[in-house]
């Protein structure tokens, strides 16, 4: 059945605390991202390249193990000439701050993107279960690569930090 190239779409995708599992394997901590928004759709169906999405995510939170972040501000969201474009996002918790923005051209699969701001150390450690740690880390990371082989670069600085490993007496303390 080919679609008649007349055929088009228009209508919006609503999200209600849409909840997308990020860790599948049930033994580790959860991590899981929760959103709500608007997503206009229209454009061919016989051309899903020049389909066009575009909208913003409301209310969106990130759990990473017992860490939550959530984003203060609406995520701008477009997918237009076969590119997503999300972002930029921001995303607070405790002792937390990050702002972040992808684009991926689909079809090449191309990433870019950065993330920048302050990070409790406790949130990565969170999907972690033998570790324990704590410390502000600024963060500068670009993302770039593909989907298949992402390439990370950047700088993580690490000031006052803490980790232990559970279940050894010893901690590193001080950590620059």
């Amino acid at each position: 059945m080919a679609l008649d190239e007349a055929l088009t779409i228009e209508g919006s995708v609503l999200l209600d605390r849409f909840r997308y599992d990020l860790v599948q394997d049930p033994t580790l901590p959860p991590a899981w991202l929760r959103t709500s928004g608007r997503l206009a759709v229209s454009g061919p169906l016989s051309d899903p390249e020049a389909l066009r999405l575009h909208g913003s995510l409301e209310s969106s939170e990130l759990r990473l193990g017992t860490r939550l972040l959530r984003a203060p501000d609406a995520i701008p969201l477009d997918l237009s000439g076969g590119t997503l474009e999300v972002g930029p996002l921001r995303l607070k918790g405790r002792r937390s701050d990050l702002v972040a923005q992808l684009r991926l051209p689909i079809e090449e699969g191309r990433l870019s993107g950065s993330i920048e701001g302050d990070v409790d150390l406790g949130v990565v450690a969170a999907l972690f279960p033998d570790i324990a740690a704590s410390g502000g880390v600024a963060v500068a990371v670009t993302l770039g690569g593909t989907l298949a082989r992402p390439d990370l670069g950047g700088t993580l600085h690490l000031d006052g930090g803490r980790v232990r490993l559970l279940g050894f007496a010893q901690t590193l303390d001080g950590i620059r």
